[in-house]
């Protein structure tokens, strides 16, 4: 055993100078002591073959001209200057894969302390809004990320970055307006003149409604709305991706209308998330009560923290108990992934960030990640955390990020 723990002693470079040669005349002493010696040696130095992906025919070219250079020294004995020649040769070997190995470590974190330097100058594109507001009257205006205050009739229009506010710039209240509505005017008829507001961008877009509503909007989404809420409720239609924070008023419930569903709310934080084209809605509630009619006989109701997904194609819905935190995450500027492969992550990151982005490996398929980054911080301090999780490679080559 102690013979054994010598070995190891010596191969990992533990060994002081002064116990070498007591080390060496006991390997000598007898052919399992050098058998051992051998074994082990030849396990350390086939590992690190496999850590420094170098081939074994240059491995046999480096051996054979080790032969040709080493010299024998004085010792007499033929199979002794064979061991110690055996021995030798199995020990430059051995330097020459940690060195190899050393090398390449060095050159991959200097490839990846550029590849950083690089990415931290990656941000999310300046893109100007490609935000669209339709007036009720029919008038359209060109949201940009610089600030607009625009009186229209009796419409104001105040635009600033990602946010708008619509309001009724009347001087009358609600109970004067309502006066003024004929008996013959119907809910449905005030709901026809709607203002529409469209947003294509990236970035999330805020909408303020008159009542203090708020309405983040993610990209492909539309909502239609009044620039003064009357009557006996406040209605808006929607599609695509909302968070919704409501302004209680238990005299005007606010309802939220898709092409398949129905939501009343009293005042609420919700996502809800109806595509135009899809037949799935999903709504996610974070706080509040919120009824959902979708034709059946009973509304569903939800509560904090319940998630609803409905098939409008089957008429079937599932509701679950949920952590909802990911929906205020994304209204927050944040990248939130929940059990996220990899693969699906950088996809994100190449389509907010616009930047190239090749896997070259399979191997981390069926590893998932989890974790909150803000999306201002930068590509560099996400593809960080992600090598952190995940411990993976990566370099740069023609403005284009390969991980393996």
């Amino acid at each position: 055993m102690d013979l054994l723990n010598n070995i190891f002693k010596y191969i990992s470079g533990r060994m002081p100078q002064e116990e070498r040669e007591d080390f060496f005349n006991n390997i000598e002493s007898s052919e399992r002591a050098r058998k051992n010696f051998k074994d082990i040696f030849n396990f350390k130095v086939e590992r690190n073959i496999l850590r420094a992906s170098i081939s074994r025919r240059e491995l046999d070219e480096s051996l054979k001209k080790l032969h040709l250079k080493l010299s024998i020294g004085h010792n007499s004995n033929p199979a002794g200057r064979r061991y110690v020649l055996a021995l030798a040769v199995v020990s430059i070997l051995f330097i020459l894969t940690v060195s190899i190995i050393s090398l390449r470590s060095h050159i991959q974190q200097v490839e990846q302390a550029k590849t950083m330097e690089y990415l931290a100058t990656v941000e999310i594109p300046d893109m100007p809004n490609d935000v669209n507001l339709t007036l009720s009257s029919g008038e359209k205006i060109h949201l940009g990320n610089e600030r607009q205050e625009l009186d229209k009739s009796d419409v104001k229009i105040v635009a600033e970055g990602n946010s708008v506010k619509v309001s009724n710039s009347g001087t009358l209240g609600r109970e004067a307006v309502e006066r003024t509505l004929s008996d013959s005017m119907t809910s449905e008829t005030v709901g026809e003149k709607l203002n529409c507001l469209e947003v294509n961008s990236k970035e999330d877009f805020l909408l303020l409604l008159e009542d203090g509503s708020k309405v983040w909007m993610r990209q492909n989404s539309k909502i239609s709305f009044p620039d003064r809420f009357s009557g006996s409720s406040r209605v808006i239609e929607f599609e695509g991706e909302g968070y919704f924070s409501i302004a209680p008023d238990e005299k005007m419930p606010f309802i939220v209308k898709t092409k398949d569903i129905q939501a009343k709310v009293l005042g609420t934080e919700f996502n809800l998330k109806s595509e135009r084209d899809g037949d799935i809605v999903k709504v996610n509630m974070i706080s509040g009560k919120l009824s959902v009619e979708n034709g059946e006989e009973n509304d569903i109701l939800l509560v904090k923290n319940h998630q609803l997904i409905l098939d409008t194609s089957t008429d079937k819905h599932s509701l679950a108990i949920v952590d909802n935190f990911k929906y205020q995450a994304w209204r927050d500027g944040y990248f939130y992934f929940e059990n996220e492969t990899l693969k699906n992550i950088l996809v994100v990151l190449e389509d907010m960030y616009e930047i190239d982005i090749v896997l070259k490996t399979d191997k981390y398929d069926d590893e998932l990640f989890n974790g909150k980054m803000k999306r201002s911080n930068g590509l560099d301090k996400i593809i960080s955390a992600l090598e952190a999780s995940f411990d993976f490679k990566f370099h740069m080559e023609d403005e284009i990020l390969y991980i393996y």
